[in-house]
Formats: C-alpha cells, structure tokens, sequence
C-alpha cells in the first residue's frame, strides 16, 4: 500500500514539472497587438530661416521667429568617468539631453557639459505621406496647421490641414506649403512663411520665391514615431466643447487673431 502511494505520487510530481516545462517553453505573454509600436523615421530639428531667425512654438501655441539659437538651452554638467585609477566609464544621460564638450580639469574626475534643450525651436518632423510631413512642437506638442484662409494655427489634434508637403527648392532650401489649400485661379501654392521681422505670414501672401518661404532644416536626431491618429476637422471642433478647452489659437504675424478684421501681414521680402 505504501509503495502504490509512494509510485502515486511520483506520477503527479512528474506531471507537475512536464506542466511546468511547457508553460515555460510558451514564453512570457505577448503584448497587446492593440498597442501600436513606432514606425515612422523622422527628425527632431531646428528650421532656419532665409530671414535669419529660428522658427519657434511658445507653449501658448504662438510661432514665430527667434534670433538667439542658444536661448533653448541650459547648461548642466555630469561626472561620466569614476576616479582616475578606475578602467570602468559610466554615462547617464537625462532624456533631452546632448553632449556639448568634456571638460578635464587638472587632477580632478572627468566631466561633460550637456547643453539642456528647452525646446521652444525644436520640431518634430514626422512622414506622414510622400514628402509630406507633420510640424509639430516638442516642447509645446501641438501641431502646426493651417485653414481655409490661410492663417497659420497651432492644434493638439492633427488632421489634414496640419499636413505640409515638403519641397527642396532650386537653391537648395527647403519650403512646406499646405496639401488642402492653394490658390483657387492660379493653384499656387500656400507656404509657410516668416516676414523679414521673424513674424509668420498668411500663407497665401508668402511666395516660393522669395525668402520668407526657404528654410534650412538642422536636424538634432534621428526619432521614431507612432503615425499621428488623423482627427476630422469638425471633430476637432467637438472635442474642444466638450472639453471646455479654447479654440485653436489662430496665427496673424505669429499672434493670435482677433477678429475679421485683423491686419494682414504682408512679407513678401
């Protein structure tokens, strides 16, 4: 009786482990296949332009134009190395962080100086379609757009007014003009632009042509994104009412817009 127990119950430790031994070969649990993984290579970047400024997006959503390329940045400085007689480096850098210049002083640990963006003139240019991208703000995360009239604005949704095709012009600058508006007798194109004083344009009075139109784009790092989820317009809409949130922050010389009968910027310099 004991023996028959004893061969018992090694049968069911037996059948415990070969249990064990399967779960273990089917490997830890997938992740959600929902959950969507970046997919699009793009640029964070500094756009410079003909004018001479740096575009920029202020957290408020209000673009224009900056001069002072350093503005964005602090100062931090970081030990990577361990004391002299040590083989090992370490380095940790904080996320936004970039690597300027290392710093040895006489006798002491070795150090670099990171330059810590605050991003107001840093975009994310991400590929939405064929030489076709989103402008969107890293620190302020809203998109840059542009409607019916040709006014620029700043959206925290993208749609398809916030979609610019991207263009190398014949001296080599780069110009984004509007994929849903456009002259309607000529069909030329509505561009982004900058006026000679760093104030944005409408894009119906900026030509391809002249330098309010031409960028430089100065690229920081390569990122990859999630696609941008594509929001309808009246959507849009829907979702700032019932949030309470305010309208999208329409631009007139990178200001916002105050009624029908706001001035014009007239740029074409």
């Amino acid at each position: 009786m004991t023996r028959s127990l004893g061969s018992l119950f090694r049968r069911l430790l037996s059948k415990d482990s070969k249990g064990e031994e399967e779960d273990e070969e089917e490997g830890p649990a997938k992740p959600d296949s929902d959950e969507q993984e970046p997919q699009l290579k793009g640029i964070v970047t500094r756009l410079f332009s003909e004018q001479g400024f740096y575009l920029q997006m202020k957290p408020d959503g209000t673009i224009n134009g900056t001069k002072d390329e350093n503005s964005d940045y602090k100062f931090h400085r970081y030990h990577l190395c361990k004391p002299q007689h040590s083989t090992h480096t370490h380095s940790t850098v904080r996320p936004g962080a970039f690597p300027s210049i290392c710093l040895v002083g006489r006798g002491s640990v070795p150090s670099l100086t990171y330059m810590q963006y605050q991003p107001r003139a840093l975009f994310n240019l991400i590929p939405v379609g064929l030489r076709v991208v989103a402008i969107q703000g890293v620190k302020a995360g809203l998109y840059a757009a542009m409607n019916g009239e040709g006014f620029l604005y700043t959206s925290d949704l993208f749609t398809v007014e916030a979609k610019f095709k991207e263009s190398v012009f014949e001296n080599y600058y780069v110009i984004y003009s509007s994929t849903l508006f456009r002259q309607h007798e000529s069909g030329r194109a509505w561009y982004l632009g900058l006026n000679k004083d760093g104030v944005v344009m409408k894009g119906n009075r900026v030509k391809k042509t002249k330098p309010s139109s031409h960028f430089v784009p100065r690229p920081i790092e390569v990122c990859m994104y999630k696609e941008p989820s594509l929001h309808d317009i009246e959507e849009k809409g829907r979702s700032r009412k019932n949030s309470g949130t305010e309208a999208p922050t329409l631009l007139n010389g990178g200001e916002k817009v105050v009624g029908q009968n706001s001035t014009e910027q007239d740029g074409g310099s």
